[in-house]
């Protein structure tokens, strides 16, 4: 520990650490902020409003922003200390503060159960209606917003522009809210548990560490800082959740700050009205264990110990997913679970952007995948080393195909455009052809794009240069596409109304068939010109051929989504819920399931036959699959 500083002041609650190591602090009954260097020497006092609660630095500007729970107010100073503004936006208790790229500030009103965009002159530039009772907020490196409402034990996740992305159940009470440098969500609950979220607001996993958690942050390593105001100490946890400390504080430790330059943490304790500065313990590892388990997150097996850089399991099982973590061992304890990395024999994973979910191959053997959640397209070699990344600045890329010259036709859900680019990742041109919500893609053997319109319930047959050569109904929202190759007849899975319907080349209807199953999703056709379809809802893949006849119903894996077909005609099905891929031979018969990545979403087959699979959930790309 390096010092417990008591400046005669109470109720010390909200701390943020400025560039230069100072701490900033709110005393909430003394109506103060006061700035205290390193050494724990007060450099200086402000006044503010009325019962201080927390405070935001703005990196870019070093302005200290405080939220005035007494008074409704929120009070904007210099990094001198100079009040710059004092705003009043009409609501109730604010709390949480944080500050985005742009300096604006997102504030908390907790008893009104808003959010509200404050730019850096305090104009109000957005309200949003967030959870019962919010608590607190974060942003991630995306500029999205996240908010603890304690009252219904839910976080909202917000776009930079305010829109609702989603709400997530997490435990009891979630106060303090913290983002890691993989935009995974921590969430201190005050119920006695820490929940971690995925950047979708997927649960990863719920970490009991005690009552009475208030505050969250996380370190440069990854590592998780609590404060537990019953207690009295801080705990410390892993990135996958395993505590590896606890050290004692004051009493009632309120909020908590590390100075990224030291990696010392700082802890205001508002029951005994003052502040703990302490460093971190390190021992010196002399050995590693290294532990795996096949399901994310343990229940983890120990396979040995080594001293070395590198260590080697045996008996493992191809196709199977491995997930190893390694603890360091000192000769005082063995430390926390590092990182999870998870590996298949038989199989690679690559990391791509977030969210993957379009996938196609070309025909030089390179991978282009559409990463739906970063904005942008990864391409990688046949080898799985990344080629490019390319944000050709607009969102949501879903659909993805290669046309004979090797450019990637992408489409781009949220902004409604379609993009071609080239192989070297050149945008060649950008469209948006005056329809909604553009997902499936496919290249006719003339090089034209044939594109379904979610949103519009259309499909559109787009040329080489862009231009739109014709437009036609389809069913409700359709999503996959697929052009049979001998014929020329594209066949499309509309999503909402349960049906698939086949275009001739011309795009005149030749039928539109409803098999009775649910969810239509994604579609491939055979050598035969048979379509085969998933149906994500009903857990099914349907063989249906050119006249519409379903030949065959077949099991698969749950909630599938994408389908190819190889070379041989065998069929590949990923499956997002169960986290495998599914092989069917071309009768249907099952050859062999086996396990993925996180949530795969899209799957591909190259000239050899090996699958490759987008994973959303792990962003990374799995391959090639087999058995």
């Amino acid at each position: 520990m390096i010092g417990t500083y008591a400046s005669g002041n109470y109720c010390p609650v909200g701390i943020a650490i400025d560039s230069s190591g100072n701490a900033w602090v709110a005393y909430a009954c003394s109506n103060l902020v006061k700035k205290i260097d390193p050494s724990g020497t007060v450099m200086g006092t402000y006044h503010v409003g009325s019962y201080p609660a927390l405070i935001a630095i703005d990196p870019s500007s070093g302005n200290v922003w405080v939220t005035n729970a007494g008074d409704n107010t929120v009070t904007q100073l210099s990094p001198t200390g100079t009040t710059i503004g004092t705003y009043n936006t009409g609501n109730y208790c604010p709390v949480g503060i944080a500050i985005d790229n742009s300096g604006n500030a997102w504030v908390v009103y907790a008893c009104s159960n808003l959010v509200k965009q404050l730019s850096p002159s305090g104009t109000v530039m957005g309200t949003y209606h967030v959870g019962s009772y919010p608590v607190d907020v974060a942003i991630d490196t995306s500029g999205n917003v996240w908010v603890t409402n304690a009252g219904d034990n839910t976080v909202t996740k917000l776009s930079s522009t305010g829109s609702t992305i989603g709400t997530y159940t997490v435990g009891g009470l979630p106060m303090g809210i913290a983002i890691d440098s993989s935009g995974n969500a921590w969430i201190a609950n005050a119920g006695g548990t820490v929940t971690k979220l995925s950047s979708t607001g997927v649960t990863i996993g719920t970490y009991t560490v005690g009552v009475g958690l208030i505050s969250i942050t996380v370190d440069s390593s990854g590592n998780v800082w609590v404060t537990n105001a019953v207690s009295n100490d801080v705990a410390e946890l892993s990135s996958i959740g395993v505590t590896i400390g606890t050290y004692a504080v004051g009493s009632e430790p309120a909020d908590i700050a590390i100075d990224p330059s030291s990696g010392n943490v700082w802890v205001t304790n508002a029951g005994s009205n003052n502040i703990t500065e302490f460093i971190p313990e390190v021992f010196p590892p002399i050995s590693y264990n290294v532990y795996y388990s096949t399901v994310p997150g343990g229940t983890y097996a120990k396979a040995g110990s080594t001293t070395a850089t590198s260590f080697t399991v045996t008996g493992l099982t191809n196709a199977t997913d491995y997930y190893f973590a390694v603890t360091a061992v000192n000769n005082v304890e063995e430390g926390g679970y590092s990182n999870e990395v998870g590996v298949s024999p038989g199989q690679h994973s690559y990391p791509v952007g977030n969210v993957p979910t379009g996938i196609a191959i070309d025909n030089s053997g390179n991978i282009w995948v559409a990463n739906t959640d970063s904005n942008n397209v990864t391409e990688l070699s046949p080898t799985g080393t990344t080629i490019g990344t390319y944000n050709e600045g607009s969102y949501c890329p879903a659909g993805i195909a290669i046309d004979g010259s090797g450019n990637a036709w992408v489409t781009y859900a949220c902004s409604n455009k379609v993009k071609k680019i080239d192989p070297s990742g050149t945008l060649l041109w950008s469209y948006n052809l005056g329809n909604y919500c553009p997902a499936g893609i496919a290249i006719d053997a003339s090089g034209n794009a044939w594109v379904a319109y979610a949103c519009s319930n259309l499909v559109k047959k787009i040329n080489p240069s862009g231009t739109v050569m014709g437009t036609y109904h389809v069913g409700s929202y359709p999503v996959g596409i697929a052009i049979d190759r001998s014929s020329g007849n594209v066949w499309v899975a509309n999503t909402a109304d349960n049906t698939v319907t086949e275009l001739s080349f011309t795009g005149s209807t030749i039928g539109t068939f409803n098999t009775g199953n649910y969810c239509p999703a994604d579609i491939a056709i055979d050598a035969s010109g048979n379509a085969w379809v998933t149906y994500t809802c009903s857990n099914l893949v349907k063989k249906i051929n050119p006249s519409g006849t379903v030949m065959g119903t077949y099991h698969v894996g749950s909630y599938p989504t994408g389908i190819a077909i190889d070379n041989s005609g065998n069929v590949w099905v990923a499956n997002t819920v169960d986290n495998t891929v599914t092989e069917l031979s071309s009768s249907g018969s099952l050859i062999g399931t086996y396990a993925a990545g996180l949530y795969p979403f899209g799957v591909a087959v190259d000239s050899s036959g090996n699958a490759w699979v987008t994973n959303a959930g792990s962003n990374n790309v799995t391959g090639p699959v087999w058995p």
